[in-house]
């Protein structure tokens, strides 16, 4: 939706690119796809999103 709209986006994390590749580029908005197992012990990211599942 953001790369329709006209914003230059990056995408990646466990599809597309790994996340760290998207550093080099010059992005508006970063959209990450990151898994609860990498997530649970993670407590410097600062992220616009939320969990869009339950915990399971």
């Amino acid at each position: 939706m953001a790369k329709a709209a006209g914003v230059n986006v990056g995408v990646g994390g466990n599809i597309g690119l790994p996340a760290l590749m998207l550093l080099d580029a010059d992005r508006e908005l970063y959209v990450l796809e990151l898994s609860s197992f990498q997530l649970e012990t993670t407590s410097s990211l600062q992220s616009g999103g939320g969990n869009g599942a339950q915990r399971h």
